[in-house]
């Protein structure tokens, strides 16, 4: 499935409502049996394991996608699995944001941001960052911060998910941003069951790390440094 960065500005432009979910090599790990934790030091627990695949067995419609690098290093073990599950999805590139940033186009979709009401998962650190002068950009006081732990977010699910539909029910939010590791899968999936295509769900991964100052990933201190000129 086609789905490009452009194309995602372009509904967020038109206030069309859409679900992104991003699947790379710890969700695929972790799917897969792998025992250990991802490169943030979320742990594989076995629950979390059973409810990504159902997602997977669902044969989500909205854009699922597929990490490059996840496909690469694993694909002799995902198509397998897929063929064995009986999962059929067509999937778009999980790297679309990654992307942008690295070219220096994330300002256009923090743009188109900057106005409404968002409620972002993440944890302390992103959500704090309003207070750091090259990540305020991309925060305003419409947007409701819901702070998860750095590790192992999978162990307040529950009661994230409750609370999260709570908030949806009572305001109805046009964005909902995910930078919650392999549980952004999850809820996405779980907050679409119950309110359908009616809200954007756009899960980030670690795309704004580096604007809170953290290279947690290769290239995020290349944007560091750009960002600090």
């Amino acid at each position: 499935m086609e789905f490009t960065y452009d194309m995602m500005l372009e509904k967020l432009r038109k206030k069309e409502p859409f679900q992104y979910s991003r699947w790379g090599d710890g969700e695929w790990q972790c799917v897969l049996g792998y025992e250990g934790q991802n490169c943030d030091g979320h742990r594989y627990f076995p629950s979390l394991r059973m409810a990504l695949i159902e997602v997977l067995r669902d044969n989500p419609k909205y854009y699922m996608g597929m990490q490059p690098k996840a496909y690469r290093t694993m694909d002799m073990a995902i198509d397998p699995w897929c063929d064995v599950n009986e999962v059929n999805i067509d999937w778009c590139n999980a790297d679309i944001l990654h992307d942008a940033s690295i070219a220096g186009r994330l300002d256009e979709f923090l743009k188109l941001l900057s106005t409404g009401r968002v409620f972002m998962v993440s944890h302390d650190r992103i959500c704090s960052a309003i207070n750091n002068e090259v990540a305020r950009r991309f925060m305003s006081d419409l947007w409701i911060c819901f702070d998860i732990p750095l590790n192992n977010c999978w162990n307040i699910h529950e009661g994230l998910l409750h609370e999260l539909s709570e908030y949806i029910g009572m305001q109805r939010p046009p964005v909902i941003l995910y930078c919650a590791s392999m549980m952004s899968k999850v809820l996405i999936h779980k907050i679409n069951q119950m309110f359908g295509d009616t809200i954007t769900q756009i899960d980030c991964g670690s795309v704004f790390d580096p604007y809170a100052g953290y290279a947690t990933r290769r290239y995020h201190q290349a944007i560091i440094d750009r960002e600090k000129k």
